[in-house]
This record gives structure tokens, C-alpha cells and sequence, in this order.
């Protein structure tokens, strides 16, 4: 086991607004003999002294020299001549030259110690607004008012301090011993009202200087000690060693004071470490137009001398602490779900995240589930064997967590995530499932791939649920065999499909009487063994009001096969049955959504106009937009749009000023959305809404110039489409004009043009 030195530094004005490259940086060393490094590193500086003097002796001002560590401040270096008097240097050209070498000659060292140095920044990416985290909830509390001084630097320092400690995956460290410079910050008293300097005293003890600057309460060893306490009190750290020793080292680096030289040379590194990056980030990005991502982060590390991590202060690294914190409770599935978070943020920084940080911790997990055990020590191996138990024996609640994610089709792919990441685990670790278990995660599947439309994959998992129908009740299978006839949905075959539904809702109904009869017997009890008084009980013999959910689900379905064979009549009686079952709102509006693609499919226009307003909440078109685009358009409010434009269409309702600016605003919104993530839009339903939109586009001379646009975009190819999902864009292509003809293979059976105008009905055109 070895120690680990942490020395961190800063650079860029914390209490400016327009600054630009401000973060936390420095270098870590790992080793023994931390007082023999100490000595190497002063030995270093004083040769890089003696080497510029003597190479820049001509351009230096005569008999002047840099002497360590006083010259070592790369915001101003400065000389000292025969009487020890300091000598500003502010010729720009030498000044540039003089840094280029101090930096050549620290680079030649750290490469030599490769092995033994990291450097590391922290880095707040937010220009002008100090942190992701300020919010309407917290502008107008001073404590973190990150344009208030010293608090976003705090802010900042105190979360390094944690990464190094309780999010650390170095288990060679036993030690942490932190070098941290201390800090005061400064600002103009006459920079700041009355207001801003009384919000800074009530957080500070201030006092002003002959250059009326105020200088405000230090950050200290104090800082660290209570934020540490209060942090190792949570119990989330993932590497308790280092947390159990720890020494913390707070000092000023006053370059000029007589105590200079008393003070560790891994200061003045830290110091010349943060310059060297921040001129690197300068150089990728420049200054003027100062913006950072992954890629640019990804590029700096490549060039670096020896390697480098980069934490930034976003999104992704709050749900990557989460990640860790949830995986050392024990809690998995909620851990690969802020994993799934991270891949999927809009962040900048979520991929940089995923190949450094996330690929670290995915190397920790399979050590710890999947590894051998062969190197580790006793107390390790017990550890590791009672980590071991406890996966598979909390294994239940694991796919309970991953199947809240699976009752809302939004989530389909977060909670086919967690499984997935799981199965991994229970695979390379040969861990064996119940066959309960196994049936779960099976039913999962089949649900994930029906809604995309995956006819190969969905009969796979049904297969595989057929032979492990035994371990789970009737019920549930009869749930799985419903889910298993949207096969026939995705494949464009109906007729089976009212055969299944039928059958399985004459069943369904059976269930019904069942449970009335016993509740009927339920009610005889009460009120002759439990009644209370004249009267009691009396309504406990009325019929119960209270809808059946899986029944309300079969008439659902049932009326989709009804629609899809153009059986409307009996589709709506079957869509008023399931929402007369259903007790969520959620199945009922989602069925009140089948029921308005039958009406549109029906050529229904009166009952279409009458049940819009209750679907979208309101009777006025724009006002229905409106609401629609605030949601996620590339969420779940996308089906809903789908309804809505074919609709507009179909009834030739676009025609109307309304509707018409209705859909100005939703292509305005599209196209907005469209270019930070056009992939979203590749999701079924968008080729059909794009489809309807072309056609809109080219009959309203508004809205003309957007035709071209919508009509590439509605039966463009994507990798991840699903059979269902590429016939459903070969359709289109033939319907806007792109094709004479198409040829589709669905299921095991070939499809010419007319075929697939029989096919492709209600909910697919």
C-alpha cells in the first residue's frame, strides 16, 4: 500500500463573471518516500532556476536571476539581482519564453516520473451563470449564490476533496495527504452596491485594505475537516481506506513571504500545473469563444505529458456520484439506472464520462461480481463472497426496481438497461435465477422488443416464457400471452389477432364473475359477523364500482384487432368497455387515443371533434399545441402528435387559421429540436407525423419551404429500425411519390404494393 500526495491549486477568477477557464488543478503522486520526492522536486526547481539564468542572461536585466521558489509564480514571475531585490519581468516576448521553458523542463520531469504522477483539474464549464446547479429555487439565497465570492470555489474545492476520497477506485492508496493552497478572496469595495456588500458580510469577515480591496473570510484546513466529517458521516464512501487516513494540509502560497521556502515544493507544481492546462484549453478552444466539451477535454489529455483526469462541474458528474453511492448501498438497478442517465444526458461531457469515470467503475463491478478471488487477501475474499451472496439473493428487487420502469413504455429502454446490465453480471459470474426470475426478465423482453417492433425477438422471449409458464401463475401468463399477440400486430396479421383477444377476454370475463361471487360472499360476512348497529353494511351489497385493469386491457386490445381489421363499430364498443374497466387515467386516455385513430381511420369526424378536446384538453387547436410541445416531443408526447396531425390532415381541419398556426408551431419546435438531436426524431411515430407534415407543408403556401424537409425525413432509413418500423417507411416512401412500387418481407411472408394497402391500416398510416 502507498501514499498519496494531492496537490491542488487554482486558476481564474472565481468572482468573475466573464472569466473563462476557471477550475481546480494540480497532481497527484503515489510512493513511499514522500520526503526523498520533496527533495527531488526542490533539486528540479533549482536547476530550472540555474538553467534559464544562465540561458537567458543576455536578456535578462543585468545581474538578475530567477531564484526558487520565490520567482515561481506563473502569473508573475519575477527576478531577483545581486541584493535579493525583485525585479518585475513583464517584457512580453521574454516573459513567453521564460514559461515556455520553466514548462519544457517540470514536462521533461513528469514524463521521467511517469509512473508516479497524474495530474488531474476540476472544471467549471459554465460561463457567467457559476454552475449548473443555480436555479430559480436557490438565486436568491446568498449561501449558494454562486456569484456571491468564495462560494462557488468552495463549492468546487470541498467536491475534489470527495472525489479524491469517497469516489476514489485507487485501492493501492492507504493514505491521502492533501496540499491545498489556501485562498482569500479579493474584490473592488467600489465594484459592489450596498445591497451586494452587505449579502458578502453576512457570509464573511471582511476587512478592507489602503487599495480598497476587500479581502474576505480565508478557506481553510477548517473547510475541508467539517465538510469531510459531515460527508464520511453519509457512509458512501467506495473506498474506505483512504477515507480512514487522511492529512490535511492547508497553507498560504505567498511567493514572497520569508517562510517561502518552508513550504512543500508540490505547491509550487500544483501551481505551474493548472497554468500548463489552462494554456492548453486556451489553445484548443481560444479565448475569445471559450467553449468546452467532452471532445476538447479528450483531446488536452492526449497531448498531456503524463496522464490526466478531468472531473467538470455538471450534470453527469452529480449523477455519476449517485451512481457510486447507490452501487455501495447495495442498490444496483438504481445504479445502472443513473449509468443509463449519464450515456443518455444532453450533456456535453456525457461521453468523456462514460470512456474515463463510468468505464473505471464498469472495471470495479465485474471485480467485484465476476472476478477471481485468487489474489485477494482473507478479509478481501470474505468481502467479496458475502457481496457475492447478497446479488443473487437480492435478485427480486432488483427486477422489481427495473419493472417500475417497465409499466411506462417511455422507460422501456431504461428499464431494459438495468436488465440488461444485471443478466451481464449473472452471466460472466455464473450466478443461477429462479426460474420466476428468469420468467420476469424474459417477459421484459418481450414487452421491450414488441414495442419496437422486433418480430424475430419477440417470438424468442415468448418461446421462452411458454416453457417457463409454470412458475408464475395464470394470470401473469394470460398477461404475457396478450403481450405475445402484438406479434401478429407488428407482422400486419389481424385476423388471428380477434380470434386471441376474444378468447382471451371471454376468459378475462369469466375472472370477472368469479371475483363478483366472492366478493358477494365477502359481503354475507360482513354483515352478519361484522355489522355495527341498524344499518351497517347495508351498502356493502351494491355492486362494486371499481374497475378490473387487465380486463379494461383486454377490451383494449381487443378493439385495436377490431380497428386494424376495420371492424370499427365493435372497436369503439371495446374502447367505451376498457375505459369504463379502467381506474388510472393514464389506460384511459391512452385508450381514448386508439378510439380517436379509429374515429380518423373511419372517416368519423363528428365523434373525432367531440373526443379530441377531452384527449387534449382543450377545443381550441393552438391551444392544444401549446400544450403538447412544453412536454418532451420526443417523448411519449410524440404518439399524442401523431393523432393530432393525422388527424389535421385527414379532416382537412389544417386548412382552418387555427390549426394552421397550430402546426407553424410545432414545425418550428421540430426543427429547433432537431438540430441538437436529430436522432430522437427516428423513433416510431415520427416518419408517419412527417409524412403528414410534408403533406400539409405542400398544400399550405406558409408553410411551403418546409415541405422538402419533412419529405426526405419520413422514410429516411435508421439503424436502429425494427422490421415493423422499415415497412412502415417503405409505405411511406411509395406514398409520397418516391417509389412506383415497394416489396416487403414481414414475418416469413412477401408483401407486393396492393398486399401491403390491405395491411398497412389505423394506427401504421
Amino acid at each position: 500500500m502507498s501514499k498519496r500526495i494531492i496537490c491542488i491549486d487554482e486558476t481564474g477568477k472565481f468572482e468573475g463573471r466573464e472569466e473563462k477557464a476557471k477550475f481546480l488543478g494540480g497532481c497527484t503522486f503515489i510512493g513511499e518516500r514522500i520526503g526523498q520526492e520533496e527533495a527531488n522536486l526542490e533539486k528540479m526547481f533549482q536547476e530550472v532556476c540555474d538553467n534559464i539564468s544562465k540561458k537567458f542572461s543576455g536578456e535578462f536585466p543585468k545581474g538578475t536571476r530567477m531564484v526558487y521558489p520565490y520567482s515561481f509564480h506563473m502569473s508573475a514571475l519575477k527576478l531577483y539581482d545581486r541584493n535579493d531585490k525583485e525585479v518585475i519581468l513583464n517584457q512580453r516576448e521574454l516573459l513567453a519564453k521564460v514559461k515556455n521553458e520553466i514548462l519544457k523542463q517540470v514536462k521533461n520531469y513528469l514524463i521521467q516520473h511517469k509512473n508516479e504522477y497524474r495530474l488531474f483539474a476540476f472544471i467549471d464549464p459554465k460561463q457567467n451563470i457559476g454552475s449548473y446547479e443555480a436555479n430559480e429555487r436557490t438565486n436568491n439565497i446568498d449561501i449558494v449564490d454562486f456569484h456571491n465570492p468564495g462560494v462557488l470555489y468552495e463549492r468546487l474545492i470541498t467536491l475534489l476533496v470527495y472525489n479524491f476520497t469517497f469516489y476514489s477506485f485507487n485501492e493501492n492508496v492507504d493514505k491521502n495527504i492533501f496540499k491545498i493552497a489556501s485562498r482569500t478572496p479579493t474584490v473592488i469595495a467600489a465594484d459592489l452596491s450596498d445591497d451586494q456588500r452587505q449579502a458578502i458580510k453576512n457570509l464573511n469577515d471582511i476587512w478592507v485594505d489602503g487599495n480598497n480591496k476587500m479581502h474576505l473570510t480565508a478557506t481553510n484546513i477548517n473547510t475541508f475537516k467539517s465538510a469531510l466529517a459531515v460527508k464520511y458521516f453519509e457512509g458512501n464512501a467506495i473506498n474506505n481506506r483512504a477515507v480512514n487516513d487522511i492529512e490535511l494540509e492547508c497553507k498560504s502560497l505567498n511567493y514572497t513571504a520569508n517562510n517561502s521556502k518552508s513550504i512543500s515544493p508540490f505547491y509550487y507544481l500544483a501551481d505551474i500545473i493548472c497554468y500548463y492546462i489552462q494554456r492548453y484549453l486556451y489553445q484548443k478552444v481560444g479565448y475569445d469563444t471559450f467553449v468546452l466539451d467532452g471532445e476538447v477535454l479528450q483531446k488536452v489529455s492526449r497531448d498531456m505529458p503524463v496522464s490526466i483526469d478531468f472531473w467538470v462541474y455538471d450534470e453527469v458528474d452529480s449523477l455519476f456520484k449517485k451512481m457510486v453511492e447507490a452501487y455501495e448501498e447495495g442498490r444496483l438497478a438504481e445504479c445502472f439506472a443513473y449509468r443509463y442517465d449519464i450515456e443518455y444526458s444532453a450533456s456535453p461531457f456525457s461521453a468523456y464520462y462514460m470512456d474515463t469515470w463510468v468505464q473505471r467503475f464498469d472495471r470495479r463491478i465485474a471485480g467485484d461480481y465476476t472476478g477471481k478471488l485468487d489474489n485477494k487477501s482473507d478479509s478481501e475474499r470474505r468481502d467479496l463472497d458475502g457481496k457475492r451472496k447478497d446479488f443473487i439473493r437480492n435478485m427480486d428487487y432488483y427486477i422489481a426496481d427495473a419493472e417500475v420502469y417497465m409499466r411506462n413504455e417511455a422507460l422501456y429502454g431504461k428499464g431494459m438497461y438495468i436488465i440488461n446490465h444485471l443478466m451481464q453480471l449473472v452471466t460472466q459470474g455464473n450466478y443461477k435465477l429462479t426460474n420466476r426470475q428468469a420468467y420476469l426478465i424474459n417477459d421484459f423482453r418481450l414487452r421491450y422488443y414488441n414495442h419496437q417492433g422486433s418480430i424475430k425477438k419477440s417470438r424468442k422471449y415468448f418461446r421462452r416464457l411458454v416453457e417457463l409458464k409454470n412458475a408464475v401463475n395464470i394470470e401473469e401468463f394470460e398477461s404475457s400471452l396478450n403481450r405475445a399477440a402484438q406479434i401478429y400486430f407488428n407482422q400486419f396479421e389481424y385476423e388471428p389477432l380477434v380470434d386471441i383477444y376474444e378468447i382471451l377476454l371471454q376468459d378475462a370475463e369469466n375472472v370477472k364473475e368469479a371475483y363478483r361471487a366472492q366478493m358477494a360472499s365477502m359481503n354475507e360476512i360482513i354483515a352478519e359477523y361484522f355489522s355495527e348497529g341498524e344499518g351497517a353494511g347495508k351498502a356493502d351489497g351494491a355492486e362494486s364500482r371499481s374497475g378490473l385493469e387487465w380486463l379494461g386491457k383486454m377490451y383494449s386490445s381487443l378493439g385495436q384487432a377490431y380497428a386494424f381489421s376495420e371492424r370499427y363499430e365493435d372497436a369503439e364498443q371495446c374502447f367505451r368497455k376498457a375505459i369504463g374497466e379502467f381506474n388510472t387515467e393514464a389506460n384511459k386516455m391512452r385508450t381514448l387515443g386508439y378510439l380517436l385513430h379509429a374515429c380518423i381511420s373511419s372517416g368519423a369526424k363528428a365523434l373525432y371533434l367531440q373526443e379530441s378536446p377531452v384527449y387534449f384538453q382543450s377545443d381550441h387547436p393552438e391551444a392544444q399545441m401549446s400544450e403538447l410541445i412544453k412536454r418532451d416531443i420526443c417523448g411519449l408526447a410524440r404518439y399524442d402528435l401523431f393523432i393530432w396531425m393525422k388527424g389535421a390532415w385527414i379532416f382537412e381541419l389544417y386548412k382552418g387559421t387555427a390549426y394552421r398556426e397550430a402546426v407553424r408551431m410545432l414545425i418550428k419546435k421540430i426543427r429547433e429540436a432537431f438540430k441538437t438531436n436529430p436522432e430522437d426524431f427516428f423513433q416510431h411515430p415520427w416518419a408517419l407525423i412527417f409524412k403528414y407534415l410534408y403533406w400539409i407543408c405542400g398544400k399550405t403556401k406558409a408553410l411551403k419551404e418546409h415541405e422538402d424537409f419533412f419529405k426526405a425525413l419520413c422514410f429516411e432509413p435508421a439503424e436502429q429500425d425494427e422490421e415493423t418500423v422499415k415497412v412502415i417507411k417503405l409505405f411511406n416512401r411509395y406514398q409520397v411519390g418516391e417509389a412506383d412500387g415497394v416489396q416487403a418481407v414481414i414475418g416469413e411472408k412477401a408483401y407486393d404494393c396492393e398486399a401491403l394497402k390491405e395491411k398497412i391500416t389505423y394506427m401504421y398510416i
